[in-house]
């Protein structure tokens, strides 16, 4: 039997609630709702008939709930266990009443958050920019283990499958971590021994799980599938682009000030007997990069790419050439 509550809509830097029909039993756990990353919620309907974003303020979703303000929430608020949760660059851990928007605590864990949490069996899972995953009670904010097994920060989402944590940090290596405990299970390192002939560099994107494999895309362009009880490379492939990520803008129109965090996520699907999709980050105008770096020598050189000679080199530019990074 359904029964008339609330739907979230992320909305940087607040989260808004307006009103629609959800079953009871209809929680976002994790980033993208589940280990599949599938961004879909079967429990939840929606009614948008005859509702249009010209005509609603909310774009055909009802009328706002209740709204929560803040600067540089990050990543998408999870839903569980009657509780909204969303971290921040300032590094603070907010947990909020679902139906009503109030706080029902609020911790400053002294490391950003670039991306989603996540809520498990009474716990939500935050990781940092300090390369730490810390389990915090869902009652009210106390830590409950801390886990320091990255030299380098996380921007990815963790992701949740059977009591286990999957998430890759910026040093290139990949962590299976017990949620109940904090305990390590393997990790995986990217251009490792166990990872020949590929390059050593950053997991930016958040993990997906389907049967007994793990996903996820590092920043050398290689797409990874492992066994996700062993951490046993199962194959891995190279996508064109120029990354497994794109930014994403944290603040309000005034304050972003160009502040992005990385996002990205593959989505693994039951259909034809399981599949696995990557979106990856194209060259972007790689002419008009070309053609900015022929405009510095010629303004330089004094010669185009011909060799004939162009009007006195401007002011400024041979500073300007020769103070540019590489």
């Amino acid at each position: 039997m359904k029964r008339m509550i609330t739907r979230w809509i992320a909305a940087l830097p607040a989260i808004l609630l307006v009103a629609g029909h959800w079953a009871s039993g209809a929680d976002w756990p994790q980033f993208q709702c589940d280990e599949r990353k599938s961004g879909f919620q079967p429990a939840e309907t929606i009614t948008t008939l005859g509702r249009h974003r010209s005509t609603t303020e909310t774009g055909g979703y009802g009328q706002e709930v209740w709204a929560f303000n803040q600067r540089f929430l990050a990543g998408q608020p999870v839903v569980a266990e009657g509780t909204v949760v969303i971290g921040s660059l300032t590094g603070t851990v907010f947990a909020l009443n679902e139906v009503t928007g109030a706080v029902r605590w609020s911790v400053n864990l002294g490391e950003a958050v670039l991306n989603s949490c996540a809520i498990h069996s009474g716990k939500v899972v935050v990781a940092t920019q300090a390369g730490k995953i810390r389990a915090l009670s869902i009652t009210n904010g106390a830590t409950l283990w801390t886990y320091a097994g990255a030299t380098k920060g996380y921007a990815a989402a963790p992701t949740i499958a059977d009591g286990t944590i999957y998430i890759g940090s910026k040093d290139g290596r990949f962590h299976a971590v017990d949620v109940a405990t904090g305990a390590l299970r393997w990790v995986f390192e990217v251009g490792g021994a166990a990872d020949s002939g590929a390059e050593r560099t950053a997991i930016l994107c958040s993990a997906a799980v389907l049967s007994n494999r793990v996903f996820f895309g590092a920043e050398n362009m290689y797409a990874y599938a492992l066994d996700r009880q062993t951490g046993q490379r199962l194959w891995r492939r190279r996508l064109t682009g120029q990354s497994f990520v794109f930014g994403a803008e944290v603040g309000s129109s005034n304050e972003r000030g160009g502040v992005s965090v990385p996002a990205g996520w593959p989505v693994a699907s039951r259909q034809n007997g399981g599949v696995v999709i990557f979106r990856t980050q194209p060259v972007y105008d790689s002419v008009r990069m070309l053609g900015l770096g022929e405009s510095i020598l010629e303004s330089v050189t004094g010669t185009n790419w011909l060799g004939n000679p162009m009007a006195p080199p401007m002011p400024g530019a041979l500073n300007n050439a020769a103070s540019a990074p590489g």
